[in-house]
């Protein structure tokens, strides 16, 4: 799973990206001119936390490879030496200023303004890659008749319709030809983006009032410097910070953006457990228990009989299979079950 971060100059990018990944090893890439930064992040799960405690077991948080690009200007964009990872990125996080004295007391429009903007150069990136692909097609079609390259053009035709008209290509159903063909394109529109709104105290006591709203709309307030220097209090000096400064409601980025992340990438997490591992397996959304099991192993797919499963907080209410079975609280599914977030699942299978 790769996670980038991206922005323009000065927007506190790296601080944020210093937040998601702590004190884990950062890795020195390049890309053409441009320096990147590499770490890993696990993406905390209090539910996987309960568990494992109740296990007393070793655990398996989800791990996301995330990216420090350099600085953006979104509109030279196709030139930009990190473009390569944008569009190899599963989720990119794009970071605004709205802590600095020249963000001032930036509003809702605001933010939206800056959404628009980069909405319509990820539109127009892609547009110009739809209409490059299908001017070699009409040349290719004057040497070659092929139903493929016909069924390439007719899509090509459909999308670029849609991206002329500035509307980005996320939440658009492909079917199994088309999925093929876009993921060679590398289509910016497709990606899904959280707008990381980084802000200053008084910024952040402002948004936090409408945070609903602004995750509706895909930006998340964060105090990233604030919420960084709290990281280093002890717990009985961060507690008492809170209070003096009024920050009784604040809440941690770095503890609610895993999950909201795996929402924003359409991919939901189901759990493994027991006495030597409690694990998290990302999955998409609507995946079936079929294809669940192999995510863990090949053979399990292959050899799959069925799949035991409960959601998690009823096995923590019993404590045990045994009592969850008697209570028709564990169920027994086929291979075409949907899994679905937040389940214990156990594999029977055949080698």
């Amino acid at each position: 799973m790769q996670i980038t971060l991206t922005g323009p100059l000065q927007s506190g990018k790296t601080t944020v990206f210093n937040l998601l990944t702590r004190n884990n090893p950062k890795q020195t890439l390049r890309a053409g001119n441009a320096e990147l930064v590499k770490a890993s992040s696990l993406l905390y799960d209090s539910r996987l936390q309960q568990l494992a405690e109740f296990f007393s077991s070793p655990i398996k948080y989800i791990r996301a490879d995330l990216f420090d690009t350099p600085p953006l200007m979104i509109d030279r964009l196709s030139s930009a030496p990190q473009l390569q990872f944008l569009k190899n990125s599963d989720l990119l996080l794009y970071i605004v200023d709205a802590f600095s004295p020249k963000a001032g007391d930036i509003s809702l429009a605001g933010l939206k303004q800056i959404a628009a903007n980069v909405k319509t150069e990820f539109c127009l990136h892609d547009y110009l890659i739809a209409s490059n692909r299908l001017e070699k097609i009409i040349l290719d079609q004057k040497k070659i008749h092929s139903k493929e390259l016909q069924q390439e053009k007719e899509f090509l035709e459909n999308i670029k319709n849609l991206l002329e008209k500035n509307q980005p290509l996320a939440g658009t159903e492909f079917n199994q030809f088309q999925e093929s063909l876009v993921k060679g394109f590398g289509l910016l529109s497709l990606k899904p983006v959280v707008f990381i709104v980084n802000c200053n105290e008084a910024n952040f006591k402002k948004f936090a009032e409408e945070q609903n709203s602004l995750l509706a709309e895909n930006f998340l307030p964060v105090a990233a410097r604030l919420e960084e220097e709290l990281l280093e209090l002890d717990p009985e000096e961060r507690e008492s910070f809170i209070r003096e400064y009024d920050l009784v409601n604040f809440q941690f980025f770095s503890a609610i953006y895993p999950q909201l992340f795996l929402v924003k990438m359409n991919l939901i997490s189901f759990f493994t457990v027991g006495e030597d591992e409690c694990r998290a397996w990302e999955i998409k959304n609507g995946t079936s228990a079929l294809l669940a099991a192999g995510k863990i192993h090949s053979d399990i797919q292959k050899g799959f009989i069925r799949a035991e499963v409960i959601n998690w907080r009823d096995f923590l209410a019993v404590q045990s299979f045994s009592k969850a079975k008697e209570k028709g609280l564990l169920r027994i599914e086929g291979k075409d079950y949907l899994v679905k977030d937040g389940e214990i699942v156990h594999f029977r299978f055949q080698v």
